[in-house]
């Protein structure tokens, strides 16, 4: 049967094989979006400060500019008064420098006038007449922040690869940039499989199942900030199945089977990839559960490669591979090792309830998230709505059998 599995490798093992026989990471092509349509789509260079920020000295508080040597010593005992020179107007420059002894008002986010290096808060001033009473000291800088303290220019304010949405975009936006360069990464789902049709089809016919996978894996990429195209359902033959896929590589970067990957005669997933070109089949196979069965494969191109992965067709299974290999595939490919440490966290939770497990496989078990810790989803891989209650995936490793409540186990969040 051409899907057995016969060598199976360890997740990391599989993923550097990958990798090194595809030669990831590799340039990308990239594509010029505004701003305003770059929200969950992935950059496509470092996006760099074009002038720095915040472009002039300003004011933290509402209060006076002074310059701090006049008012050293000053507190509520042993004032120091220094004479009102008007203020800084919002949105506009003081008219003069600030004079030697001088306090000059200012509101928060005003712009510090020439000579003021200095903002006393208004709670410890007192207006007297042409005076102000100043009854406390401070140190250059204080209460205010200088041009290009938080970002000056050529700063990279996000890299390669990041997922573009509210924590970058608006940094972007008050540095005046207007257009982004994205990832311009094509990948095309086939969902394969005698039993599988469209999720329109009614009445369902007996022992055929609506395509959930393809469904989820174009959310999930899109969640992840990759755009995905569905390509329909292809049916358990071989000459249809390697023609959709051959067919696809013309026009995708990255194609994604959704079944046939089981030890099955009807499957011939590995069959395709095997003969696709070179390097053709990299992994047959993955020592984890579940998603053993999962096929990578791909053609080396001048410049680029393309990247085929077989996902098991059980919908739980095909997620959790999706999430530990697929999603880690498509990060070193676009930015490498870097890309993927970052986004693939690993963090500790406290178990709740045991976590039951045999040793000798690396294991992920859906997991519910409590205000303490992280009890087990009980799903089997068929199940189309076992992750609605889920927050991540627990990570059992090989050598690890039973993680037991109260101890501590590796979570891999959604």
């Amino acid at each position: 049967m051409s899907g057995f599995v016969e060598e199976l490798l360890e997740r990391s093992e599989a993923l550097k094989l990958v990798c090194d026989s595809l030669g990831f990471p590799y340039k990308m092509r990239t594509r010029r979006v505004d701003i305003d349509n770059a929200c969950g789509l992935r950059l496509g260079k470092d996006l760099k400060a074009p002038e720095p920020h915040p472009p002039f000295p300003r004011s933290l508080r509402d209060g006076y500019a002074v310059r701090s040597a006049d008012v050293i010593g000053a507190s509520p005992s042993s004032p120091v008064f220094l004479r009102k020179c008007g203020n800084v107007p919002m949105g506009g420059v003081a008219e003069e420098p600030l004079p030697h002894e001088g306090a000059m008002q200012i509101f928060t986010g005003g712009i510090l006038p020439c000579n003021g290096d200095a903002v006393v808060m208004l709670e410890d001033t007192e207006e007297s007449g042409p005076w102000i009473e100043v009854r406390k000291s401070v140190m250059p800088g204080e209460n205010v922040i200088s041009r290009g303290e938080e970002i000056a220019t050529n700063d990279v304010i996000a890299e390669v690869g990041d997922i573009l949405d509210f924590k970058n975009i608006p940094a972007a936006c008050g540095l005046g940039v207007r257009q982004i360069d994205v990832i311009d990464l094509e990948i095309g789902i086939l969902s394969t499989g005698d039993e599988v049709v469209d999720i329109s089809t009614k009445p369902l016919p007996p022992g055929c199942v609506r395509d959930v996978n393809g469904v989820m894996l174009h959310l999930l990429l899109k969640h992840y900030g990759f755009h995905s195209r569905f390509l329909g359902i292809v049916p358990d033959d071989f000459r249809r199945l390697k023609e959709s896929v051959e067919n696809s590589l013309e026009d995708f970067d990255v194609i994604i089977l959704s079944g046939g990957s089981s030890v099955s005669s009807r499957d011939f997933c590995y069959d395709v990839i095997q003969n696709l070109g070179d390097p053709g089949l990299i992994v047959r196979g993955i020592n984890m559960k579940p998603g053993k069965p999962t096929l990578i494969g791909g053609i080396n191109k001048e410049g680029s490669s393309k990247l085929v992965i077989s996902l098991p067709g059980h919908p739980l299974s095909c997620s959790v591979v999706a999430r530990v290999v697929l999603l880690p595939l498509l990060d070193m490919m676009i930015g490498g090792a870097r890309l993927y440490e970052k986004n693939f966290k690993i963090i500790k939770l406290k178990c709740l309830d045991d976590f039951i497990s045999r040793s000798g496989v690396e294991e992920y078990i859906p997991v519910s998230l409590k205000f303490d810790g992280v009890v087990p989803v009980n799903s089997k891989s068929g199940y189309i709505s076992a992750l609605k209650r889920t927050a991540g995936l627990a990570v059992l490793p090989i050598n690890r059998e039973t993680t037991r409540k109260g101890e501590e186990i590796e979570v891999i969040l959604w």
